[in-house]
């Protein structure tokens, strides 16, 4: 693992941040010709992986920040 992925680990399990992995489908591509269209082929799917705050984190970072001199 690198020490990016260290690090999402290691928020994922202080509750800092939520991760959604989410399934994408295929598609069918299509092409249009004189008379139809006609199947032109077939896009693989797969998973698209996003990262969130969750509330906690919010309120972690909100807590931790350095106060703003004025």
């Amino acid at each position: 693992m690198t020490n990016f992925e260290l690090m999402l680990h290691d928020l994922e399990r202080l509750n800092l941040l939520e991760k959604k992995m989410v399934y994408i489908p295929g598609r069918m591509t299509w092409v249009e010709t004189d008379r139809a269209e006609v199947p032109a082929g077939h896009s693989e799917g797969g998973t698209k992986t996003t990262y969130a705050l969750t509330q906690y984190g919010v309120s972690f970072i909100l807590a931790v920040r350095p106060k703003q001199a004025y």
